[in-house]
Order: structure tokens, then sequence, then C-alpha cells
């Protein structure tokens, strides 16, 4: 059964401290709350990819397979590519597969579909050991290295998330009604 996993996560947040405090209201310069804005932005983010199933800032992750099959499907769209294949041998060596004996489809925009791997014209698949997770494709996916390349609709989304989190910081609202959160 395939599997992701994060190899380097984004090296920035797609909201900025001083963007979410202008959002948030909070006035200029440092304040007490600035530690828990900053987690509040990762964990929205964070939220909003796994909601979306996408990856926002650029980052690089590792697709595991037991085997190779027809297309490898690379969640986590926009993929901008495939940085290296590797594969347990039958031989029980690690190999790593030559870019020219595959082909890579980058849907691109912002609603683009997951990427997919899959053999060059009239070849095939090397064989591999019969282990788990004898197939790793690596690959870099995201809008871009900035927060700016980030689809504005997806910014928006999370600034409201963001403000609902920091406002409400329990998991519900007690009063005269109490009622869960959106």
């Amino acid at each position: 059964m395939p599997t992701s996993w994060l190899h380097t996560p984004p090296a920035v947040e797609p909201i900025a401290l001083d963007e979410a405090k202008r959002h948030l209201r909070i006035e200029d310069g440092v304040s007490e709350d600035d530690a828990l804005v900053g987690t509040l932005i990762s964990a929205v983010r964070i939220w909003a990819e796994n909601f979306t199933g996408r990856a926002f800032i650029t980052q690089t992750w590792e697709r595991k397979l037991d085997a190779f099959c027809g297309r490898i499907v690379l969640p986590k769209p926009p993929v901008t590519g495939v940085t290296a294949i590797e594969y347990i041998d039958t031989a029980g060596a690690t190999q790593t597969l030559s870019p020219s004996l595959y082909r890579v489809s980058l849907p691109t925009g912002p609603h683009a579909q997951p990427a997919h791997v899959e053999p060059a014209y009239g070849g095939t698949w090397p064989s591999t050991q019969s282990v788990s997770d004898a197939v790793t494709v690596r690959y870099t996916c995201g809008y871009g290295a900035k927060g700016e390349h980030v689809p504005g609709p997806i910014l928006a989304a999370m600034k409201l998330r963001l403000g609902t989190l920091y406002e409400h910081r329990e998991g519900v609202v007690v009063g005269t009604i109490a009622a869960n959160l959106p």
C-alpha cells in the first residue's frame, strides 16, 4: 500500500506573522501573543493542506511503494518535479533509476490535479525485491517559495480559520447557549 512522507517541510508559512497580526487587529510591534499567532498560522496551514490535499509552500515529499506499478500517482499537487526514484533491486541493493527511464506528468495551475510517473515510452519498470517500501519517489510540490504564490482564495480561507482559532481558544463557546465552533 503506498504511503507518503514529508521529507523537507516548507521553509516559511504562507501567512507572515505581521500579515496575520493585521488580520487579527493586533497592534504593531512585539506582542505577547506572537508565539501563539505563529503556532496558529502553522496549525491553520497544516489543517488547510490536509483539507485540500495540496501543498502550499515548496516542500519535498516521498512516496513509498512495495513495488513499481503501471502509473505512480504523486499526491499533494501542484507537483513541480521528481528529484529521484530509488528502489531495492532483486539482489537487495539500492538503485537510483535514471530519469531517461521514466516520464513525469506535471499538471500546473491553481487547480492542478495530482502528478504521476510512468515508464518511458516502450519501457517497463525494473523488478524489485519483495519487501515493504521497495520503491521511493522523492518529489517537490507547492505553489512556490513565498506566501504570495499561494492562490488568494486559499489564503482568505486560512485567515478566516486563523481568526476563529485566535478569538475562540477552546473547542466550545459556553454562555447561555453552548455551540460547537464552525
